[in-house]
Protein backbone atom coordinates (compact mmCIF):
# COMPACT_ATOMS: atom_id res chain seq x y z
CA UNK A 1 0.00 0.00 0.00
CA UNK A 2 1.53 3.30 -1.28
CA UNK A 3 -0.52 5.94 -0.23
CA UNK A 4 -3.37 5.94 -2.21
CA UNK A 5 -1.99 3.11 -4.81
CA UNK A 6 -2.35 -0.48 -4.19
CA UNK A 7 -0.33 -2.86 -5.76
CA UNK A 8 0.14 -7.02 -6.07
CA UNK A 9 3.61 -8.43 -4.85
CA UNK A 10 2.94 -11.47 -5.70
CA UNK A 11 1.85 -10.08 -9.38
CA UNK A 12 5.26 -8.26 -10.23
CA UNK A 13 3.85 -5.39 -8.56
CA UNK A 14 0.79 -4.96 -10.52
CA UNK A 15 -1.59 -1.99 -9.53
CA UNK A 16 -5.07 -3.33 -8.30
CA UNK A 17 -8.43 -1.76 -7.52
CA UNK A 18 -9.09 1.45 -8.19
CA UNK A 19 -5.22 1.85 -8.65
CA UNK A 20 -5.44 -0.22 -11.65
CA UNK A 21 -5.25 2.20 -14.88
CA UNK A 22 -8.95 0.87 -15.78
CA UNK A 23 -10.67 1.17 -12.94
CA UNK A 24 -13.78 3.12 -12.36
CA UNK A 25 -12.57 4.98 -9.13
CA UNK A 26 -16.07 5.94 -8.66
CA UNK A 27 -15.89 2.60 -6.14
CA UNK A 28 -14.39 3.29 -2.74
CA UNK A 29 -16.29 0.77 -1.23
CA UNK A 30 -13.57 -1.89 0.46
CA UNK A 31 -14.21 -4.98 -1.76
CA UNK A 32 -12.74 -3.29 -4.31
CA UNK A 33 -9.50 -1.67 -3.31
CA UNK A 34 -8.06 -5.61 -4.05
CA UNK A 35 -10.08 -6.16 -7.23
CA UNK A 36 -7.97 -7.96 -9.76
CA UNK A 37 -5.60 -8.98 -7.12
CA UNK A 38 -3.49 -12.52 -7.38
CA UNK A 39 -5.25 -15.42 -5.39
CA UNK A 40 -2.52 -17.96 -4.97
CA UNK A 41 -4.11 -21.38 -3.95
CA UNK A 42 -1.59 -23.24 -1.24
CA UNK A 43 -1.78 -26.67 0.55
CA UNK A 44 0.74 -26.25 3.08
CA UNK A 45 3.65 -23.90 5.02
CA UNK A 46 6.37 -24.08 2.81
CA UNK A 47 4.21 -23.06 0.19
CA UNK A 48 2.95 -20.17 2.30
CA UNK A 49 6.39 -19.24 3.62
CA UNK A 50 7.71 -19.11 -0.67
CA UNK A 51 5.08 -16.75 -1.23
CA UNK A 52 5.85 -14.75 1.86
CA UNK A 53 9.88 -14.81 -0.08
CA UNK A 54 8.26 -13.47 -3.32
CA UNK A 55 6.49 -10.72 -1.49
CA UNK A 56 9.46 -9.70 0.65
CA UNK A 57 11.36 -9.51 -2.83
CA UNK A 58 9.20 -7.06 -4.93
CA UNK A 59 8.73 -4.88 -1.82
CA UNK A 60 9.82 -0.87 -2.27
CA UNK A 61 13.06 -0.67 -0.56
CA UNK A 62 15.34 2.64 -0.72
CA UNK A 63 18.52 3.43 1.90
CA UNK A 64 17.71 6.32 4.43
CA UNK A 65 20.08 8.07 7.39
CA UNK A 66 18.44 5.84 9.69
CA UNK A 67 17.76 2.27 7.61
CA UNK A 68 19.89 1.14 4.69
CA UNK A 69 16.96 -0.74 3.95
CA UNK A 70 13.60 0.80 5.05
CA UNK A 71 10.54 -0.28 3.61
CA UNK A 72 8.81 2.39 1.49
CA UNK A 73 5.38 1.70 1.79
CA UNK A 74 2.56 -0.49 3.66
CA UNK A 75 2.53 -4.54 2.84
CA UNK A 76 -0.28 -6.56 4.05
CA UNK A 77 0.03 -10.61 3.48
CA UNK A 78 -3.86 -11.75 3.67
CA UNK A 79 -4.52 -15.57 4.04
CA UNK A 80 -7.88 -17.53 3.93
CA UNK A 81 -8.22 -20.81 5.19
CA UNK A 82 -10.92 -22.81 4.08
CA UNK A 83 -11.79 -25.94 6.53
CA UNK A 84 -14.91 -28.35 6.46
CA UNK A 85 -16.02 -29.98 9.49
CA UNK A 86 -19.08 -31.99 10.25
CA UNK A 87 -21.02 -30.97 7.00
CA UNK A 88 -20.21 -26.85 7.68
CA UNK A 89 -17.43 -25.09 5.04
CA UNK A 90 -15.54 -22.41 7.35
CA UNK A 91 -13.07 -19.57 6.34
CA UNK A 92 -10.51 -17.72 8.43
CA UNK A 93 -8.66 -14.77 8.08
CA UNK A 94 -4.76 -14.50 8.91
CA UNK A 95 -3.57 -10.82 7.61
CA UNK A 96 0.02 -10.26 8.27
CA UNK A 97 0.77 -6.05 8.31
CA UNK A 98 4.43 -5.08 8.04
CA UNK A 99 3.96 -1.65 8.42
CA UNK A 100 6.61 1.27 7.45
CA UNK A 101 7.98 3.22 10.38
CA UNK A 102 7.05 6.64 10.82
CA UNK A 103 9.88 8.99 9.78
CA UNK A 104 10.62 12.68 10.66
CA UNK A 105 12.38 14.48 7.23
CA UNK A 106 15.06 15.81 9.57
CA UNK A 107 16.10 12.26 10.94
CA UNK A 108 15.50 10.47 7.34
CA UNK A 109 17.66 13.19 5.33
CA UNK A 110 14.94 11.74 2.78
CA UNK A 111 14.69 15.64 1.55
CA UNK A 112 18.18 16.07 2.00
CA UNK A 113 19.84 17.66 -1.64
CA UNK A 114 16.09 18.37 -2.77
CA UNK A 115 16.24 21.32 -5.27
CA UNK A 116 14.15 22.82 -7.71
CA UNK A 117 14.97 21.86 -11.20
CA UNK A 118 16.86 25.61 -11.56
CA UNK A 119 17.23 28.02 -8.78
CA UNK A 120 17.30 31.58 -10.03
CA UNK A 121 18.02 34.93 -7.64
CA UNK A 122 16.99 37.61 -9.60
CA UNK A 123 17.92 36.91 -13.31
CA UNK A 124 20.64 35.09 -12.43
CA UNK A 125 20.88 31.01 -12.53
CA UNK A 126 22.12 29.68 -9.26
CA UNK A 127 21.90 26.15 -9.39
CA UNK A 128 20.67 23.45 -11.97
CA UNK A 129 19.72 19.95 -11.43
CA UNK A 130 18.95 17.01 -14.11
CA UNK A 131 15.10 16.25 -13.90
CA UNK A 132 16.64 12.22 -12.93
CA UNK A 133 17.83 13.94 -10.05
CA UNK A 134 15.20 15.92 -9.34
CA UNK A 135 12.72 12.91 -9.46
CA UNK A 136 14.58 10.64 -7.68
CA UNK A 137 15.13 12.80 -4.63
CA UNK A 138 10.98 13.61 -4.77
CA UNK A 139 10.49 9.86 -5.03
CA UNK A 140 12.11 9.36 -1.38
CA UNK A 141 10.39 12.20 -0.37
CA UNK A 142 6.83 11.54 -1.47
CA UNK A 143 7.60 7.75 -0.10
CA UNK A 144 8.01 9.23 3.47
CA UNK A 145 4.62 11.37 3.06
CA UNK A 146 2.58 8.30 2.38
CA UNK A 147 3.86 6.07 5.02
CA UNK A 148 2.95 9.01 7.72
CA UNK A 149 -0.33 9.91 6.45
CA UNK A 150 -1.20 6.04 6.35
CA UNK A 151 0.07 5.63 10.01
CA UNK A 152 -2.20 9.11 10.71
CA UNK A 153 -5.34 7.12 9.46
CA UNK A 154 -4.70 4.15 11.20
CA UNK A 155 -4.24 6.38 14.41
CA UNK A 156 -6.83 8.36 13.78
CA UNK A 157 -9.03 4.74 13.76
CA UNK A 158 -7.77 3.97 17.03
CA UNK A 159 -8.49 6.94 18.62
CA UNK A 160 -11.94 6.75 17.29
CA UNK A 161 -12.78 2.78 18.05
CA UNK A 162 -11.90 3.78 22.41
CA UNK A 163 -13.70 6.43 21.89
CA UNK A 164 -16.86 4.67 20.71
CA UNK A 165 -15.86 1.50 23.44
CA UNK A 166 -16.24 4.30 25.93
CA UNK A 167 -19.07 5.25 24.87
CA UNK A 168 -21.48 2.33 23.75
CA UNK A 169 -24.34 4.02 23.15
CA UNK A 170 -22.66 7.78 21.22
CA UNK A 171 -22.58 6.80 17.00
CA UNK A 172 -19.16 7.73 16.62
CA UNK A 173 -17.60 7.59 13.36
CA UNK A 174 -14.78 5.80 12.64
CA UNK A 175 -12.44 7.23 9.54
CA UNK A 176 -11.39 3.71 7.59
CA UNK A 177 -12.25 5.02 4.36
CA UNK A 178 -9.60 8.05 4.96
CA UNK A 179 -6.46 5.09 3.71
CA UNK A 180 -5.91 2.31 1.75
CA UNK A 181 -4.57 0.88 4.41
CA UNK A 182 -6.93 1.29 6.94
CA UNK A 183 -9.95 -0.11 4.58
CA UNK A 184 -7.99 -3.16 4.29
CA UNK A 185 -7.38 -3.49 8.16
CA UNK A 186 -10.90 -2.55 8.81
CA UNK A 187 -12.10 -6.33 9.62
CA UNK A 188 -9.00 -6.43 12.43
CA UNK A 189 -9.36 -2.93 14.13
CA UNK A 190 -13.15 -3.01 14.82
CA UNK A 191 -14.54 -6.69 13.61
CA UNK A 192 -14.45 -9.83 16.01
CA UNK A 193 -10.79 -10.61 15.11
CA UNK A 194 -7.84 -11.10 17.32
CA UNK A 195 -5.43 -8.49 16.71
CA UNK A 196 -1.82 -8.41 17.60
CA UNK A 197 0.65 -5.44 17.09
CA UNK A 198 4.32 -5.81 17.82
CA UNK A 199 6.26 -3.07 18.03
CA UNK A 200 10.16 -2.68 16.43
CA UNK A 201 12.08 0.03 18.63
CA UNK A 202 15.91 0.77 18.46
CA UNK A 203 17.64 0.62 21.60
CA UNK A 204 19.94 3.27 19.92
CA UNK A 205 19.94 6.27 22.33
CA UNK A 206 19.63 9.00 19.16
CA UNK A 207 16.09 6.88 18.52
CA UNK A 208 15.38 7.12 22.20
CA UNK A 209 12.24 9.67 21.08
CA UNK A 210 11.20 7.46 17.97
CA UNK A 211 11.05 4.17 19.96
CA UNK A 212 8.93 6.11 23.06
CA UNK A 213 6.30 7.36 20.42
CA UNK A 214 6.28 3.43 18.78
CA UNK A 215 6.03 2.38 22.03
CA UNK A 216 3.12 4.74 23.64
CA UNK A 217 1.06 3.67 20.15
CA UNK A 218 1.35 0.16 20.82
CA UNK A 219 -0.10 0.65 24.34
CA UNK A 220 -2.70 2.90 23.11
CA UNK A 221 -3.67 0.19 20.72
CA UNK A 222 -3.39 -2.17 23.27
CA UNK A 223 -6.30 -0.63 24.53
CA UNK A 224 -8.43 -1.37 22.07
CA UNK A 225 -10.98 -4.77 23.14
CA UNK A 226 -11.47 -7.19 20.20
CA UNK A 227 -15.42 -7.73 20.05
CA UNK A 228 -18.27 -9.42 18.01
CA UNK A 229 -19.81 -6.39 16.09
CA UNK A 230 -23.22 -7.67 17.53
CA UNK A 231 -22.34 -8.90 20.56
CA UNK A 232 -21.50 -4.89 21.01
CA UNK A 233 -24.87 -3.44 19.50
CA UNK A 234 -26.56 -6.01 21.55
CA UNK A 235 -25.03 -4.32 24.82
CA UNK A 236 -25.09 -0.74 23.40
CA UNK A 237 -29.29 -1.45 22.76
CA UNK A 238 -29.69 -3.17 26.38
CA UNK A 239 -27.78 0.06 27.72
CA UNK A 240 -30.12 2.32 25.77
CA UNK A 241 -33.37 0.79 26.75
CA UNK A 242 -32.13 1.45 30.32
CA UNK A 243 -31.57 4.35 29.74
CA UNK A 244 -34.75 5.14 28.08
CA UNK A 245 -36.48 2.77 30.73
CA UNK A 246 -35.20 5.44 33.74
CA UNK A 247 -35.97 8.13 31.95
CA UNK A 248 -39.66 7.43 31.46
CA UNK A 249 -39.41 6.70 35.27
CA UNK A 250 -38.81 10.13 35.91
CA UNK A 251 -41.08 11.87 34.24
CA UNK A 252 -43.82 9.75 35.15
CA UNK A 253 -42.91 10.51 38.48
CA UNK A 254 -42.55 14.36 37.57
CA UNK A 255 -46.13 13.76 36.34
CA UNK A 256 -47.70 12.62 39.22
CA UNK A 257 -46.11 15.30 41.29
CA UNK A 258 -47.77 17.66 38.92
CA UNK A 259 -51.14 16.14 38.89
CA UNK A 260 -51.03 16.02 43.23
CA UNK A 261 -50.17 19.61 43.03
CA UNK A 262 -46.91 19.25 44.66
Amino acid sequence: VYGAEVSDLLANNAAIGSSAADADNSFHAHRWVLEGRADVPIGSLGEALSLLEVGARNKRRAATAMNERSSRAHALFMLNLKQAYDGRDTTTRLILADLGGSEKLSRSNVAAGFKAPVVTIGDVEVSRVSWADYYAHRARLQESLNINMGLYALQRCIEALLDQQANPTKRVHVPYADSKLTMLLKGALGGGMRTTVLICASLEPSNALESVQSMRFGETCSRVAGRSGRVDSAAAYTQLLESLETEIAETQRLVERDQRGE
